[in-house]
């Protein structure tokens, strides 16, 4: 009785927007006929109660409608995403700290959670079924306690190694700036209106664009026409809408989901271009309202655009009225953040002589028995014995 009351009861709450899947990817109203009254086509979620769920049983069916009619399969994306590779710059720090005998932990759990691929490599790692957990985890340092420092070094020293000599384009180094100072500026934000919740929307903050590193890695030429087309004027919703049919936001959310992240953030992901909410009585209202101001902060100060993109003034003091923040609070917290993202840019920061091991033919790296990864696990490991 219970249950079926409940069901009655979420059957009649209101939606702001019914999206079908099939819609929502190619960026088109919930009907025709509101599409013919608005004209206008809208590529983002606004509500995002049980929209991840619906998106992500329909992503894995056997058929979409009008799949064809897009320049790139959105699901065949998804279906093949698999972990990303770091910073070049964070991959070559990590190593050197890892050499180095003297480093602490706590200075390695630093330079990773600058990097949105090794979050979410440990958060995957953390929200597996390996470790038997209880509960969902929601940030990056509840994931570092569950997952342990053998596992986390392990993790980052593997795709470090892996992908340490991969040169990256002007677009993923934009993305890694862009998401690093967002997530920077919600934990700052949090602080400041005395929320508990302030590593959880780091998290959220260093993996909101992680769709456009996926994006990048599967479709890279298709994604740089994107940003380049925001050189125009347009935002990167207009031009995702425009060239693919759909944004960034719904492939992250929905990668993120395949990998058993919890539900709560990929709803907050997938629905960070959306239109404004005023409602703040609902924890998830409010998380996402302070993801899309430190979305928009992160941009006014330069940062995950090219020259030309449109002016995002306007919408950051609207954005922050819904925060109650006045301008002055936004321009005082705009030079905080600008201050703690010059020092975790410093603090990424490599050395010389990983480069030059990197730099090595991987048949002579393979031949140093002290330059392999399995040797390098094995002595850390060692170190947080007693």
């Amino acid at each position: 009785m219970k249950l079926a009351a409940k069901a009655e009861q979420a059957r009649k709450r209101p939606s702001l927007l019914r999206f079908s899947l099939w819609r929502v990817s190619h960026g088109l109203p919930a009907s025709r006929q509101e599409q013919n009254q608005t004209g206008t086509v809208p590529t983002a979620c606004a509500d995002p109660s049980g929209f991840v769920a619906e998106m992500s049983r329909i992503a894995y069916s056997e058929t979409t409608p009008d799949a064809q009619c897009r320049p790139t399969d959105w699901r065949g994306i998804v279906s093949s995403a698999a972990d990303l590779a770091p910073s070049p710059a964070v991959a070559e720090r990590v190593l050197e700290v890892m050499e180095q005998s003297d480093s602490t932990i706590g200075r390695l759990i630093e330079i990773i959670i600058c990097d949105p691929a090794l979050v979410a490599r440990i958060m995957k790692a953390a929200n597996s079924a390996i470790y038997g957990r209880q509960r969902v985890i929601s940030s990056i340092s509840e994931a570092i306690m569950v997952a342990g420092i053998p596992a986390i070094r392990g993790i980052c020293l593997g795709a470090c190694l892996k992908h340490g000599r991969n040169a990256w384009s002007e677009a993923e180094q934009m993305v890694w700036e862009h998401s690093l100072c967002t997530a920077l500026a919600c934990r700052n934000l949090a602080g400041k209106l005395r929320k508990t919740y302030g590593d959880e929307l780091y998290t959220v903050g260093i993996l909101h664009d992680l769709g456009k590193l996926i994006l990048l890695q599967q479709i890279p030429k298709t994604y740089r026409e994107v940003v380049n087309e925001t050189t125009s004027g347009q935002s990167y919703l207009e031009a995702e809408g425009e060239i693919l049919g759909y944004g960034h936001a719904l492939i992250g959310a929905l990668a993120l989901d395949k990998w058993n992240l919890p539900e709560e953030l990929c709803q907050i992901i997938v629905c960070h271009h959306g239109p404004e909410i005023s409602v703040l009585d609902n924890l998830v209202y409010e998380k996402l309202n302070v993801l899309r101001f430190c979305n928009l902060l992160a941009h006014s100060l330069g940062y995950g655009h090219l020259p030309g993109y449109p002016d995002i003034t306007a919408q950051l003091h609207r954005a922050g009225k819904k925060l109650a923040l006045s301008e002055r609070d936004t321009e005082l917290l705009r030079a905080e953040v600008q201050q703690s993202h010059a020092g975790a840019v410093s603090l990424s920061s490599s050395g010389s002589r990983w480069q030059a091991i990197l730099e090595k033919k991987p048949r002579q790296r393979k031949r140093s028995r002290t330059n392999s990864g399995f040797f390098l696990v094995r002595q850390w490991v060692r170190t947080e014995q007693p």
